[in-house]
C-alpha cells in the first residue's frame, strides 16, 4: 500500500465514508476491542499477549491504546494495517478516526452482560476493580487493592479470579488490563442478581450520609407528578445521561472511583398495582 494510496485530503475522505466497510469502527480503540474479542470467541486461549504479537507491538502499548490511556498514532496505525491486512478502505476509515483524534470514550462500546454471567460478578467489588484499573497509580496487588476499597486482600483475589473467567480482564505481565471498555446488565429483565446489586449500590449511599464529607459527594432528589405513558421515555433518558456523564468524566487525573446512582421510583400507590394487591385479597 503506498503513500498516495493512503494519503487522505477531505475530498477523498467524505467520498470514502460511503463505500467503506462498516466493519471498521472510526474509533480506532474501539475496533481493536472488537477484533480482540473475535479472535478470542474463536480460540479461547488467545490473549492480549497474542493479539499484541500479531500486531507488533508492545503489550504494554496494546494495553494503554485498550483502555483508552493511549492515542493511536499514524504509524502505529499502518502497522496495524499491514499485520491485520486490511483493504484500502478499511485501512482508510481506521485512520480517520486516528487523525481525527476521535477520543475512545467519546465513542465508549457498552458490553452487555447477559444474566448468568452477570451472576458471577454481581458484587459491587468487580466493578470498583474494573474502574480502579484505570486509574493511574493502579498497583495489581491483591492487598493495595484491599486497602483501596476497603475489603479483605482474600475478597479481591476472589474477585479477580471471576473476573479473569469471564474475560473481562487478563493479566499482562505484572498488571492487570481490562478487555473491554464498559459493561453494562440487561434492559428490564427481572434478575435476582441485579435486584442484589443494586441493593449493594442503594447501601453504599446509605453509608456514605454519615461516612463521606459534604465536598466529596452528592445526594439528591426531585419529586414530581408523572403521566404513566412517559415512563419509557423517562427511563431512556436516564440511561443517556449516565452514559454521557459516564464518557465525559472518566478523563483527566483519574484517582479515585466513584458510583453514580439514580432511582426512579413511584411515591405514590401505583393504581395496577393498587388493584392487582386487592385482587389477591
Amino acid at each position: 500500500m503506498n503513500a498516495s494510496k493512503t494519503k487522505l485530503g477531505n475530498t477523498s475522505v467524505n467520498n470514502t465514508q460511503k463505500s467503506v466497510n462498516t466493519a471498521v469502527d472510526k474509533a480506532p480503540a474501539r475496533w481493536l476491542v472488537r477484533e480482540l474479542t473475535r479472535r478470542q470467541i474463536r480460540n479461547g486461549s488467545y490473549s492480549l499477549r497474542c493479539f499484541a504479537r500479531d500486531l507488533n507491538v508492545s503489550s504494554g502499548s496494546l494495553s494503554a491504546i485498550l483502555n483508552g490511556k493511549r492515542a493511536v498514532g499514524r504509524n502505529v496505525s499502518k502497522r496495524i494495517s499491514d499485520r491485520l491486512g486490511l483493504s484500502q478502505n478499511e485501512y482508510l476509515q481506521f485512520l480517520m478516526g486516528v487523525e481525527q483524534g476521535a477520543p475512545e470514550k467519546s465513542e465508549c462500546q457498552w458490553q452487555e452482560l447477559p444474566d448468568d454471567q452477570f451472576r458471577i460478578i454481581s458484587d459491587w467489588e468487580h466493578y470498583a476493580i474494573l474502574s480502579l484499573i484505570k486509574t493511574e497509580d493502579f498497583k495489581y496487588d491483591s492487598q493495595w487493592i484491599g486497602n483501596r476499597l476497603g475489603i479483605s486482600h482474600y475478597r479481591v483475589a476472589a474477585a479477580i479470579e471471576r473476573l479473569l473467567r469471564v474475560r473481562l480482564v487478563e493479566e499482562s505481565g505484572n498488571t492487570l488490563v481490562r478487555l473491554t471498555q464498559s459493561v453494562t446488565t440487561t434492559r428490564d429483565v427481572p434478575s435476582t442478581a441485579i435486584r442484589e446489586s443494586h441493593r449493594q449500590i442503594l447501601e453504599q449511599s446509605i453509608q456514605s450520609i454519615d461516612g463521606v464529607s459534604l465536598e466529596l459527594r452528592d445526594l439528591s432528589s426531585v419529586t414530581l407528578p408523572v403521566d404513566m405513558s412517559n415512563i419509557p421515555a423517562m427511563k431512556e433518558v436516564i440511561r443517556e445521561f449516565r452514559r454521557s456523564f459516564f464518557e465525559r468524566f472518566t478523563n483527566g487525573e483519574l484517582k479515585e472511583v466513584y458510583n453514580l446512582c439514580i432511582q426512579l421510583v413511584p411515591v405514590s400507590v401505583v393504581r395496577s398495582q393498587k388493584n392487582n394487591l386487592n385482587g389477591v385479597h
